[in-house]
């Protein structure tokens, strides 16, 4: 089962990160990644309770757990939804379930601000988290699915933790992003809001956003074309197909083109190159230019 063994290797690489961390003295960043282990198991039972096709689309929030269609605007769910979906799922017990919460709870005490030392996560509370952690693997492993604890694991519950195996420290912000995003699934359609300057990176390095299909691109920059975010994109792919957009264009029919195979680039606070198009403030661009067409259509 394609999608079960992949929840299952981001299980065992959340835990041994929460292992590698919690050794480390680094408990906010332990119990973080003990509560994105929680999410993988919970998503692991669903899907192996309900099957593939349906599982997926439970937990990535299109079906309610009888198989509903989810109407209106689709949200992944987290580790409290997550909860609710497994509740009364068969072999998952109450005590497995408080154990998850309490991972849940300690989870969300560590997401704390970096720069403010209040409410840092002391020892006693990050062990008891992850003691939490070590008998909802145990119990996942040798209870739910049958399969034996990895090795890796086992060693993890000891301390002896392989760097290699974990999660970089400061990629964890890029993980929760592509998982709230879906991965950049072509199924959804994304919005970007560019800033006006991408200071200090280089035109080869935007390229990278190229790689995922935009919807729209709503971009700052009334230099994008000459050294901005809009040439990035062109140096990059000649198979993106551009919709460029200005103020200027605001009365033509049809002006968003809703193709899935085009990418609307608006130019929100115009073009060097149009200085008519461009606003000397936010009063300026709201009433005057009426950029706000754009967020209509």
């Amino acid at each position: 089962m394609k999608e079960l063994d992949l929840r299952i290797q981001n299980l065992q690489k959340h835990s041994l990160t929460a292992f590698y961390y919690f050794n480390k003295g680094e408990n906010e960043i332990a119990v973080q990644n003990a509560r994105k282990a929680a999410e993988a198991i919970c998503r692991s039972i669903i899907l192996k309770d309900h099957g593939e096709i349906l599982g997926l689309e439970i937990i990535e929030g299109r079906k309610d757990k009888n198989g509903n269609a989810i109407a209106g605007y689709i949200t992944v769910p987290l580790l409290s939804d997550l909860l609710f979906l497994v509740e009364g799922t068969s072999n998952v017990t109450r005590d497995v379930l408080n154990k998850i919460r309490d991972i849940k709870d300690k989870g969300n005490e560590g997401s704390h601000d970096p720069l403010n030392n209040i409410g840092l996560l002391e020892y006693e509370e990050a062990s008891f988290c992850m003691k939490q952690l070590q008998m909802v693997l145990e119990w996942f492993y040798k209870n739910y699915i049958e399969r034996p604890i990895p090795k890796v694991v086992l060693e993890a519950f000891k301390g002896k933790i392989d760097k290699a195996l974990t999660i970089e420290k400061g990629s964890e912000g890029w993980e929760r992003l592509f998982s709230e995003c879906e991965c950049f699934s072509d199924d959804y359609e994304y919005i970007m809001i560019a800033p006006p300057s991408w200071n200090p990176y280089r035109i080869d390095q935007l390229s990278v956003f190229s790689k995922i299909h935009w919807s729209s691109v709503f971009d700052f920059n009334p230099d994008s074309k000459e050294s901005g975010l809009f040439k990035a994109f062109k140096n990059a792919s000649d198979n993106i197909h551009f919709k460029p957009l200005t103020i200027l264009q605001k009365d033509e029919n049809d002006l968003i083109n809703t193709s899935r195979f085009n990418t609307n680039w608006i130019f929100a606070n115009g073009l060097s190159e149009l200085p008519l198009t461009q606003s000397k403030d936010f009063r300026d661009w709201k009433l005057n230019l009426k950029y706000g067409i754009f967020y209509k259509n």
